[in-house]
């Protein structure tokens, strides 16, 4: 699931949107397929509304893991908050999607990345929509994933995933995020970035995959949803995914 209304989805509505509007777009949406529980995987800036949902939501969350963690800028000094997103939002509008793609695609890839894959990271970014990104950009203004991680259940496991050389969620702020979680898992995947070479990429998926536990009594891993969901969210995307899943009843 990508963030509701950024890659020309449904909005969720609210111009200046908190994570605890897109928690509940998840919620709803988790209702609409009849999960009842699910293991949850954030990335990016779906750490925030991963994380969001797992403390407004424990009783749906059976695992939580986080990769290349956005932290959320609502702990700087209001200043740098409106100077961060003000970059954002005047590069969408001088620039429009395609302009923007181009210029910040680049830097989610590592140096190994081909000339194809790059074409692909900026055209796939140039179908963002400007509401939804302007949407999303005011709620990483003011996440603030520390908060959300201090709220969440006891014993509910956790593992965050870190890309060495990720220049948008550097290796040091997510170690730091990581530590900040109740014995949480850490795993740190050499020459990862946001989006990287396929290696890495399996490498991430492979590791969200083998922390879910499966139990045939209950819950089955979902193979199309991991194909269709994890990879794109885990190259280009921002976004939340589910592992695997318990049916409602």
């Amino acid at each position: 699931m990508g963030c509701p209304g950024l890659w020309r989805l449904d909005s969720v509505g609210a111009e200046h949107p908190a994570a605890s509007n897109y928690a509940a777009a998840l919620d709803d949406w988790l209702d609409a397929l009849g999960i009842a529980r699910c293991h949850l995987l954030g990335h990016s800036l779906g750490s925030l509304i991963a994380a969001r949902f797992a403390a407004e939501h424990p009783e749906r969350v059976i695992t939580l893991t986080l990769a290349g963690v956005a932290r959320g800028h609502g702990r700087l000094p209001p200043p740098q908050r409106e100077r961060l997103l003000g970059q954002r939002l005047d590069d969408l509008a001088e620039l429009g999607p395609h302009g923007m793609a181009a210029k910040r695609g680049p830097r989610l890839l590592g140096p190994e990345a081909t000339e194809a894959m790059r074409r692909m990271v900026v055209k796939t970014m140039a179908h963002i929509h400007p509401e939804g990104y302007a949407q999303a950009a005011r709620m990483l203004s003011i996440g603030d994933i520390m908060a959300d991680l201090a709220r969440l259940r006891a014993g509910l496991p956790i593992q965050v995933i870190v890309g060495d050389a990720d220049l948008i969620t550097p290796p040091a702020g997510c170690l730091e995020i990581a530590a900040a979680c109740r014995a949480a898992a850490t795993h740190v995947i050499s020459h990862g970035r946001s989006a990287s070479r396929p290696g890495a990429m399996r490498a991430r998926v492979s590791l969200a995959r083998s922390f879910v536990p499966i139990t045939k009594a209950e819950s089955r891993v979902s193979t199309s949803l991991a194909a269709a969901a994890i990879a794109p969210a885990l190259s280009t995307a921002s976004g939340v995914s589910i592992m695997a899943q318990t049916r409602m009843r």
